[in-house]
């Protein structure tokens, strides 16, 4: 947990941060992954960027590890089949002859994944059908809704879905179709949109590989005698019922080996000016032993193999309000507040810009890993270019 204060507004900012922990390849369960390429026509201009990220890829995996290439454009084309790694050969063999064709039919493309997948299971190993696409479906079953249907019943089988956008050259993409479908097949999003996501592909897919934890869940209370109002930033596609949270049958997102989740509210404390006059009959305050607490958090989540969930319960103390923010809670704020400029929030002052966000970003100075976030600067300069 950290605060600081809003850089858009008179309010405070508190992050809730969770890490997974992050295995060593050596240390993952055996690998068995169907690629399911999108050659399409719309893909034309991505493929050399995939044949170059499979390649790297394939590199990574151990001998035993297993790996299909599915294609799918007008029809569907089994590129390579259920191969060891250690076949490194014809695995460069599959992926070179990757070539754009035809109309989009991902739906047959989908069914002969799974197909692939189903086939070379693995008993208490890593069993993934991952797409890469621009999220274009235009031929075939294209009801988004649909699709989500099938990949969620195909879960049950032991196969999860995940989902690689690939988007270098600045065209049309399906962004909420990809994010979507590998939410409901317990899967891991990507997105490939530079030449520095291509070169950090291998370890961005190593670390989404296994599901660690899944239907993760976070409640946040706010002691109402220290916060008036609250706002969470962003996740308006995750929000559950409250009821949802001890509801065990609800589907909720999933956690994979070292990927994170930040979550960002802003806080109104009591005493402070808001957006919402006092009520004329709120019930009365008392004063109790734990007013030196903000917030009550509280996470529920099922380890992979089990169906009842576990919880997980800590108290935010008035305490952090008092510690220096992070460099990574100034850079996961900086991106907060970029995407409400992008969306001219009615939240954000006039007055809060690209150039306050770029000036902010700029001013931070740990190591850059993995160069996130100089490619973040690279894309606020683009917009406010256009802008």
């Amino acid at each position: 947990f950290e605060t600081m204060e809003s850089p858009w507004s008179e309010n405070t900012l508190l992050k809730i941060g969770i890490q997974g922990y992050e295995p060593k390849m050596e240390e993952l369960p055996p690998i068995n992954l169907v690629f399911l390429v999108d050659v399409s026509g719309s893909m034309s201009s991505e493929l050399s960027s995939i044949r170059k990220s499979l390649e790297n890829f394939s590199q990574e995996l151990r001998p035993d590890d297993r790996i299909s290439i599915v294609t799918y454009a007008g029809y569907t084309n089994l590129a390579l089949e259920n191969t060891k790694a250690s076949e490194r050969d014809k695995i460069l063999s599959a992926i070179n002859s990757l070539r754009s064709q035809g109309s989009t039919n991902g739906e047959s493309g989908i069914i002969m994944a799974y197909e692939q997948a189903e086939a070379g299971y693995i008993e208490d190993g890593i069993n993934k059908v991952i797409l890469m696409s621009d999220g274009d479906f235009n031929v075939g079953q294209t009801d988004a809704p649909t699709l989500e249907d099938m990949i969620k019943n195909r879960r049950k089988n032991g196969v999860e879905f995940s989902t690689i956008g690939f988007n270098t050259d600045g065209s049309g993409y399906n962004d909420n179709l990809m994010e979507k479908m590998s939410n409901v097949g317990n899967g891991h999003y990507i997105f490939v949109g530079s030449a520095l996501d291509i070169e950090n592909f291998s370890n961005q897919v190593t670390r989404s590989l296994m599901n660690i934890a899944k239907d993760v869940k976070i409640q946040v209370e706010f002691n109402p005698n220290r916060v008036k109002e609250y706002r969470l930033i962003g996740y308006e596609n995750r929000v559950l019922n409250k009821e949802d949270f001890n509801n065990d049958k609800v589907d909720a997102g999933d956690l994979m080996a070292g990927s994170n989740v930040t979550a960002i509210y802003e806080l109104t404390f009591v005493g402070d000016e808001g957006l919402i006059d006092d009520y004329r009959y709120q019930e009365n305050k008392t004063v109790s032993d734990k007013d030196n607490e903000i917030a009550f958090v509280k996470i529920r989540y099922k380890k992979p193999e089990e169906e009842t969930s576990n919880l997980l319960e800590f108290p935010v103390s008035e305490e952090i309000l008092s510690q220096v923010p992070s460099d990574n809670m100034k850079l996961a704020v900086s991106i907060a507040g970029f995407g409400q400029v992008l969306k001219q929030s009615d939240y954000v002052s006039k007055d809060y810009s690209f150039v306050l966000i770029l000036d902010s970003v700029r001013g931070i100075k740990d190591d850059d890993f993995n160069g996130q976030r100089a490619k973040l600067i690279e894309i606020i300069k683009t917009r406010k270019a256009i802008d």
